[in-house]
């Protein structure tokens, strides 16, 4: 799958933890897309019940999938 349409991806028919998913939906993050949109330290802040363990498994997704350069850092 190309990065164009992996970030159209659904989160909910990505490889993510439950818990994951069901925080990414409350926040109204629903595809790969949405959440590249928002900054990293965004995810903290916005995002209630977000872990630091979500975060790793987020960014080692991107990492695998070739997606960290379209990640804002700041």
């Amino acid at each position: 799958m190309d990065n164009k349409n992996l970030r159209q991806q659904k989160i909910k028919d990505l490889p993510f933890t439950g818990n994951l998913k069901d925080v990414l939906a409350q926040n109204n993050i629903n595809t790969v897309k949405d959440l590249l949109n928002l900054s990293v330290p965004t995810w903290h802040k916005n995002f209630p019940g977000f872990t630091y363990h979500h975060q790793h498994e987020l960014i080692s997704f991107l990492q695998e999938s070739n997606l960290m350069e379209f990640l804002k850092e700041d």
